[in-house]
């Protein structure tokens, strides 16, 4: 074995033994206390805080910051300021250029000792209510924007850290994690993109012309809210909307399930899962494309003025009290029953399942139902 690496591993083995050392000398004067409380004592510990005055008119925001629990607020007496942890070898640069006011971490910490249980913050203290735009770029911390400001813009981008944002936002709001959870409430811009790899995205009465919801591995949720087109995709969590008002609508998950309840689709409202379950309750639309490869499809009490398709592999489908100006249903080895609301021309074939459906009604839409090893069950409660 060399000599350098004789040394570096003499080295790693000192630190270990010396916080281990220390993580028993702490336990040890802190006996009386379970590791549970030790650890909740030590998160909720901060630093002291210190003031720096921010001196030039803007009306454009940047913060760029690593660690901090960022937060916006209104500075009450017409001044602004940042507000902050004293932490040794860290600070903030604070220029205004030509509108700008940036806010950015001066951190000359050893990236290997830097790791703190004691909360770092900085608040952002601001005279006025109204920005032009908020951009914010933080690695671990989290960031808070509260109701009482508007921004036309505003770009949140955090790796680790949560974003809360109440904020009014007139024109455009790009929101992105990496592990962090988005919340948004009453955010009302034209266009709007939400985007987390494994957070879960939360949206509360809020509402866009163009609106993308995204996740990878965490749930999305929707309640309440007007929006022109939403676009929701989700690889591996579950989506819900409830209670919205939408142009169209369309949501997709990989194996997570998709729930609509109370929704008002004025055109068409497309659904798709791989593995997860389809449910359309209380919904009406103009016209329904729901498409699952193994998980049951369920409409209840929903209506489609025109064409409702839905199709699904080994899944079946189940209908309560719904209809539409004209059904399309496929499957494959799963069964379709339920109950409409009108009478139909039914045209249904099944390949080894049995049929029990009501009589035709010329008056009615179509009704198409194939299956290949499933059962067909049609009732009319009109």
């Amino acid at each position: 074995m060399e000599k350098s690496t004789q040394i570096a591993l003499i080295v790693a083995l000192v630190l270990i033994l010396a916080g281990a050392a220390a993580i028993g000398v702490y336990i040890g004067l802190n006996h009386d206390r379970s590791f549970g409380e030790m650890f909740e004592n030590a998160v909720v510990e901060t630093y002291e805080t210190t003031t720096k005055d921010i001196v030039g008119d803007f009306d454009r925001i940047a913060i760029t910051d690593n660690d901090a629990e960022i937060k916006l607020l209104p500075s009450g007496d017409g001044k602004a300021r940042i507000e902050y942890s004293v932490v040794e070898d860290r600070d903030y640069i604070v220029t205004v250029s030509d509108g700008v006011l940036d806010i950015r971490v001066d951190d000359d910490r050893s990236s290997f000792f830097n790791f703190t249980y004691r909360k770092i913050i900085l608040n952002v203290c601001l005279p006025d209510s109204e920005y032009e735009s908020l951009t914010v770029d933080c690695s671990s911390g989290s960031v808070e924007v509260p109701e009482g400001f508007t921004f036309a813009e505003t770009g949140i981008e955090t790796s680790s850290g949560s974003v809360d944002l109440k904020a009014n936002v007139t024109a455009a709001a790009d929101i992105n994690t990496t592990s962090g959870a988005i919340r948004l409430d009453n955010l009302k811009p034209q266009s709007l993109t939400a985007e987390s790899t494994s957070g879960s995205v939360k949206v509360n009465d809020a509402g866009a012309q163009d609106a993308r919801i995204m996740t990878t591995s965490g749930s999305a949720k929707i309640n309440g809210g007007e929006f022109g087109s939403l676009e929701m995709n989700s690889s591996s969590g579950s989506i819900r909307v409830e209670g919205i008002t939408a142009a169209k609508i369309s949501a997709e998950a990989s194996s997570g399930s998709v729930t609509l309840t109370r929704c008002a689709v004025s055109g068409e409202a497309r659904v798709k899962t791989s593995s997860g379950s389809i449910e359309l309750a209380s919904c009406t639309a103009g016209s329904i494309d729901a498409e699952a490869s193994s998980g049951k499809i369920t409409l209840d009490g929903t209506v489609a003025s025109g064409l409702a398709r839905l199709s699904n592999s080994s899944g079946g489908v189940r209908f309560t009290k719904a209809d539409a100006g004209e059904l399309r249903i496929n499957t494959t080895s799963g069964s379709v029953r339920g109950s409409l609301l009108s009478g139909k021309m039914f045209d249904v074939r099944t390949g080894s399942g049995s049929e029990d459906v009501p009589a035709s009604d010329r008056d009615g839409g179509m009704c198409v139902i194939e299956t290949g090893s499933g059962s067909v069950s049609i009732t009319i409660e009109g």
